[in-house]
């Protein structure tokens, strides 16, 4: 969904509140699509879940930005059943989570 120029701000286009320049600058640990998979899945096979999709992908597990952890999920999102129920079910709340700024001390 793309928002036009408000106010000042500069138009881009959002997913579920994570612009794209910010997805794809942020750092992601592998780790992080690991933990929001495995309450529903187990940890190994979220973890077997999640790097398989990156080797399918072609994606660095060093190297990984929000928008490839948002590939990745997308990807476990189209399979049937268990996993891609929960793959859903995560997109959802990584949609949540990215969107809210991190708290910075004062």
């Amino acid at each position: 969904m793309a928002y036009a120029v408000l106010a000042g701000v500069p138009a881009m286009t959002m997913r579920g509140g994570v612009s794209d320049e910010d997805a794809a600058v942020s750092r992601l640990p592998e780790r992080e699509l690991v933990l929001v998979l495995a309450p529903s899945l187990g940890d190994d096979r979220a973890q077997a879940c999640v790097s398989r999709t990156l080797a399918l992908l072609r994606l660095s597990r060093e190297a990984l930005t929000r928008k490839d952890g948002l590939a990745v999920l997308e990807v476990l999102a189209r399979q049937p059943g268990a996993i891609g129920e929960s793959a859903r079910l995560a997109k959802s709340r990584v949609y949540i989570k990215w969107s809210i700024p991190p708290r910075r001390e004062a």
